[in-house]
């Protein structure tokens, strides 16, 4: 590939980059009510986690330590998912034509399990609310730092290509790196949006990719600034893993 047709590629991806993912940061900050559908799941599944750790002091506190409640405790467990569903739309989080169904529902899930003081069951309810509402603010934050940051890099990476028309090669595999990262996002709308956000808001995973980012941006001011020296020892180096006549110069 000679250089003007790697500077069109270039200039194609990033751009497509750009796009993909401004659009997703409208969509994420703009669309409320459709994105909030499509984080439901994941939302309500990491409710579960936080509330199961204060479900069973309240289940307890409730019947003062009750022996047909401590019997029952995995069966109440088990029986939760459907729950945090059911207080959620009465809340009318989601569904709320459902509301008066649902209800009905938890009073029955509670009389089967003997559960009658009612300061517990708001306790219950406003935790679960109140959970929710916390990880919906912190998923549509932490989305929208990742595409933010990426429309950064992309804009970057976009500039160089068009005026550093020289180092066209040296910005190839970080084209395709990021594309990669933007069919990624694209994922998350099309196919599904669980396992995006799990990486995403993850501890681990999210440092990871800040440093990942941090290191395309050291790559993207070595090709500004430094002549892509550092870049070119970079990929040289992993071109000579596969190709002896692979060999870049500074640009």
């Amino acid at each position: 590939m000679n250089l003007s047709n790697a500077r069109i590629l270039n200039i194609i991806l990033t751009l497509f980059g750009i796009i993909i993912f401004s659009i997703a940061y409208i969509y994420i900050n703009f669309s409320t009510q459709n994105f909030n559908e499509h984080a439901r799941n994941f939302a309500v599944s990491k409710t579960q986690e936080k509330v199961e750790d204060n479900l069973n002091k309240i289940v307890r506190s409730s019947n003062k330590l009750n022996s047909n409640i401590v019997l029952n405790n995995n069966q109440f467990f088990i029986e939760t998912d459907e729950l945090i569903y059911a207080m959620l739309i009465t809340a009318c989080k989601f569904d709320c034509t459902k509301k008066d169904e649902e209800n009905v529902k938890i009073e029955s899930i509670f009389h089967s399990f003997n559960i009658k003081n009612k300061f517990a069951i708001e306790r219950l309810k406003s935790l679960i609310e109140n959970e929710y509402n916390d990880i919906m603010i912190d998923v549509r934050t932490d989305l929208s730092i990742f595409t933010a940051s990426n429309i950064v890099i992309f804009i970057i990476a976009f500039i160089l290509s068009i005026f550093r028309g020289k180092a066209a090669a040296h910005l190839i595999p970080i084209s395709f790196i990021m594309t990669f990262v933007t069919i990624m996002m694209t994922c998350f709308y099309i196919f599904g949006q669980n396992w995006m956000m799990t990486i995403l808001t993850n501890d681990y995973w999210g440092w990871s990719y800040s440093f990942f980012l941090i290191c395309i941006s050291i790559l993207l001011a070595d090709i500004a600034f430094n002549s892509a020296r550092i870049t070119t020892i970079l990929l040289n180096i992993t071109g000579a893993a596969f190709s002896k006549t692979f060999i870049l110069a500074p640009c």
